[in-house]
């Protein structure tokens, strides 16, 4: 009997491994300069390879270097998304193939600037072959509403976690993080480690849980 559930956990284990990261530079380390349209030079600011950024009203979306102590310090690239004075929306995005009924985790840090409550949020979106959204889930990272409305406090790194299903005619997936509006009266967010990965659904994790139990309690 003990051989047998060594063996039908061992099996679990193995579908229990996660995949590689399916994301390309989710730790945004890897930049280039974004060049001013009129001079052609390089305006200082950069801007994370194999990511899209897009911008709405007064707002921004770059990355930035993390230098200051009360910014986690280690003086590497994060993304830095925000936006004004309840006026405008930012956000960075990456598509990648996906398939239905696979279930994906998406894992970031994420913090906030000490401005006026900033909100960011993580997004998988799920898109057919025509492109089209099919669906999505979301959560909020940096989120006024646990943090309080205590202006000028930074918000500090946390990692946040986002697993969903894929659903039908799923053939890509759009992972975006964003400032969210409404809610956050402006201000950045900022995010890095950015890992998206195929896991098992959530039963196989139970049983594999339940296993390591009843293997403890029988030693």
């Amino acid at each position: 009997m003990m051989k047998k559930v060594m063996i039908i956990l061992a099996i679990l284990a193995v579908s229990g491994t996660a995949s590689a990261n399916l994301l390309i530079n989710g730790d945004f380390e890897s930049v280039t300069d974004i060049l001013d349209e009129t001079t052609n030079e390089p305006t200082g600011n950069v801007t994370a390879d194999g990511w899209e950024n897009w911008t709405w009203e007064v707002a921004w979306s770059e990355c930035t270097d993390q230098k200051t102590a009360e910014q986690g310090g280690n003086g590497t690239y994060v993304m830095n998304i925000g936006s004004g004075w309840y006026e405008g929306a930012s956000g960075a995005f990456q598509t990648v193939s996906a398939t239905e009924g696979q279930y994906y985790k998406l894992t970031v840090d994420s913090a906030a600037d000490a401005w006026w409550r900033p909100e960011g949020m993580m997004s998988l979106v799920w898109l057919n072959a025509a492109g089209e959204v099919i669906g999505d889930s979301t959560r909020k990272t940096v989120d006024s509403a646990i943090y309080g409305e205590n202006d000028d406090i930074p918000h500090p790194w946390e990692t946040y976690t986002l697993t969903a299903l894929a659903p039908v005619d799923t053939v890509e997936v759009k992972v975006e993080f964003s400032s969210a509006m409404p809610g956050g009266m402006g201000g950045s967010v900022t995010f890095d480690n950015a890992v998206l990965e195929v896991v098992p659904e959530p039963a196989t994790m139970l049983l594999l849980g339940l296993g390591g139990l009843i293997l403890r309690k029988r030693k």
